[in-house]
């Protein structure tokens, strides 16, 4: 794996580039930008996001973000409706096994 998160200067470009046209760029422009930063790590923050919405493994998560497991979560981002549905494919518990191991014995 070659070290560093994009090899080459391409997003550095799409960053000057949108600067020409007015975009803020980094932190500075948050207010500029609605509340919206647009940097580096904004764009990570994306990607990995959208490969967990994708159904996209861990193990290849961390290959295509070239990142450990680590930052991977890091900039892993669910959203409510993404839990949403994971919860609702959880079989509901048997309610009597609640009852019985909630009451006390004696």
């Amino acid at each position: 794996m070659a070290s560093g998160w994009v090899k080459d200067h391409r997003s550095g470009d799409f960053l000057r580039d949108a600067a020409d046209v007015g975009i803020a760029i980094g932190r500075k422009g948050n207010a500029a930008n609605g509340g919206k930063v647009l940097d580096f790590h904004s764009f990570r923050h994306t990607y990995i996001s959208n490969l967990e919405r994708a159904g996209v493994s861990d193990g290849v998560k961390e290959l295509l973000s070239r990142a450990t497991a680590g930052v991977t979560e890091r900039y892993t981002h669910r959203d409510l409706a993404q839990l949403s549905e994971v919860c609702t494919r959880m079989p509901a518990p048997e309610v009597a096994v609640i009852v019985a191991r909630g009451k006390k014995k004696g």
